[in-house]
């Protein structure tokens, strides 16, 4: 069964899972875009997703080589598309910021990032206006076991 539908513009020609064991599919940029230092930017991939499976999402890497290479890194680290970003406008499009002293330029096919297909369980929520229901046993937060 197919899970997921991906329309690729065709500036996007170096695409997909490159290798038997890829878990992500490379996306690519849709227009040569320049990033000064200390820039962010919003890069179009022209990639629109409709995901078929109800119990996957898909979620957006940045390809590792960019930080080293370019000195950019997608600016909230992972982008989740959920299942109901799949319109004909529900372009997937990476905030790229440009950590680096020079400016950076990304071509028109450049391949640039990966999204990573991954099953998921929506549970029932409890909202509590009350901390009763937690244990008095605390961790003490960022760093607290070592």
């Amino acid at each position: 069964m197919v899970g997921a539908i991906i329309y690729l513009p065709e500036e996007c020609k170096d695409f997909g899972f490159k290798t038997k064991g890829s878990v992500g599919f490379d996306i690519c940029a849709k227009e040569e875009t320049v990033i000064n230092p200390k820039e962010l930017k919003l890069v179009s991939t022209g990639v629109r997703l409709k995901i078929l499976k109800e119990d996957i999402f898909a979620a957006v890497f940045l390809r590792s080589s960019l930080p080293i290479k370019k000195s950019l890194i997608l600016a909230n680290s992972v982008g989740i598309i959920d299942r109901d970003y799949c319109g004909k406008k529900d372009e997937i499009k990476l905030a790229l910021y440009n950590f680096g002293d020079r400016k950076v330029r990304i071509e028109k096919g450049e391949r640039i990032a990966q999204i990573v297909f991954l099953k998921f369980e929506k549970p029932e929520i409890k909202v509590a206006r009350d901390l009763d229901c937690f244990e008095d046993l605390s961790r003490g937060g960022f760093g607290s076991t070592g």
